[in-house]
């Protein structure tokens, strides 16, 4: 489901940590919503159910013949098996000339579904 690439990638052997930098994941099931996610860096733990992304986060929509849905934040955690991406930080969501911003998310990538929690002030531009 994920296909990270990144600049350079290190293991740490002690904790076994993989450590990338310059980031970027394609999330591409086979018959759900497909995004690309950009980070300056990322962490994977050695069970790999997690990924952590830091530093100018972006994740791209990329449905077929729907708007591209961009959600901006300085870090998001992926969540593989369950399909979704969350953050308690500052979001950013665009689409289609509309802007909403909040504090904490959870996404469920294979829904397109996007849940801002809280301080939740958007602008829609016809």
């Amino acid at each position: 489901l994920y296909r990270p690439t990144a600049d350079r990638a290190e293991q740490h052997p002690e904790n076994e940590y993989i450590n990338l930098e310059n980031i970027a994941l394609s999330y591409e099931p086979s018959a759900e919503v497909p995004w690309d996610m950009f980070a300056d860096t990322g962490f994977i733990p050695p069970d790999g159910k997690l990924i952590e992304l830091k530093g100018n986060v972006r994740i791209l929509s990329k449905e077929p013949d729907k708007p591209q849905i961009s959600i901006q934040s300085s870090e998001i955690d992926l969540l593989p098996d369950e399909k979704i991406a969350q953050t308690d930080k500052k979001v950013i969501i665009q689409r289609e000339g509309k802007k909403i911003n909040g504090i904490g998310m959870v996404a469920y990538l294979d829904q397109s579904k996007v849940k801002l929690l809280s301080n939740i002030d958007g602008k829609y531009v016809p």
